[in-house]
């Protein structure tokens, strides 16, 4: 299992439900994974990246938009 920290990059214009939502620089989530690999590139993991942006923050993020352009993905454990 690993563990990663995911950063938003930029605030603005990402992937939103609702447009008048918007993501800030530096707002993160911690999620753990089975694989090792990074979860972005994985579909199965980015909806629930989604979810955990939308418990934290309450701003609905689409799943299958969310891309490293847009995020970080830093490895912690």
């Amino acid at each position: 299992m690993a563990l990663w920290r995911i950063v938003v990059k930029t605030g603005g214009n990402a992937t939103y439900n609702d447009r008048r939502q918007c993501l800030a620089k530096g707002m993160s989530v911690t999620a753990s994974t089975v694989p090792a690999t990074q979860p972005l590139g994985l579909s199965r993991e980015q909806m629930s990246l989604a979810r955990l942006f939308m418990d934290k923050y309450g701003i609905g993020i689409y799943s299958r938009k969310m891309s490293r352009s847009d995020f970080y993905c830093i490895k912690v454990g």
